[in-house]
């Protein structure tokens, strides 16, 4: 969504996020909505509705007469997300795999391929959960979908800085395996797609 058509309650979410992501805020902060309307120059209501929503995500908790703190991220969590995107989107897989069309490939492939060339961690976590979103849709399951989005984002945190922490080793991020998962579908060969999605996801298992 472009900038100039989001809400002034998305804007400051997405400010938010941003700095959760990339590390600005640790486990042990305490965030006010005061910081924030003075940081973004914006009034109470947008940045209370930025902070509920980002509540109701599990990605902060709210501390009564204190402010918010980010939610813990346990290796239990991160490990217990991974299985459970395992299975969900091995069986979108076999959903996707029949409902694809070449419009689908070719922006499953332009999303790969942003992903692979940006230095910026927004963008990385932006392509990299637009992609996965994207193979999730074409198993025409909203559920599904709405469901894999929010366990995403409980896991991006952690996501962010494992791709940090592979660019700062000259490694490549998260998304190295997304073009293989496309051009596996587009052979019409189920279990290689399936293969380069547990390659995709295990690096986040093996680092942790």
């Amino acid at each position: 969504m472009k900038k100039g058509r989001m809400t002034l309650k998305d804007q400051v979410y997405d400010s938010i996020y941003h700095d959760i992501i990339s590390g600005y805020y640790k486990e042990t902060d305490i965030i006010t909505e005061g910081d924030l309307i003075r940081k973004y120059e914006v009034s109470k209501s947008p940045v209370r509705e930025a902070l509920i929503a980002l509540c109701n995500e599990n990605v902060l908790r709210s501390l009564p007469r204190l402010g918010y703190q980010l939610v813990t991220v346990s290796r239990k969590d991160v490990l217990d997300i991974l299985e459970y995107r395992i299975l969900v989107e091995s069986y979108v897989l076999e959903k996707a795999i029949v409902n694809a069309k070449e419009k689908d490939y070719r922006y499953l492939e332009e999303l790969a391929e942003k992903a692979k060339k940006t230095t910026d961690i927004n963008e990385s976590m932006q392509f990299n959960e637009e992609f996965h979103l994207c193979l999730c849709g074409l198993a025409d399951n909203e559920h599904l979908t709405k469901m894999l989005e929010i366990t995403m984002k409980k896991c991006n945190r952690y996501s962010a800085q494992h791709i940090l922490w592979s660019w700062e080793r000259g490694r490549e991020g998260m998304p190295s395996y997304h073009r293989e998962i496309v051009l596996a579908m587009e052979a019409g060969d189920l279990e290689l797609a399936k293969k380069m999605l547990l390659e995709d996801l295990k690096p986040l298992k093996e680092d942790f």
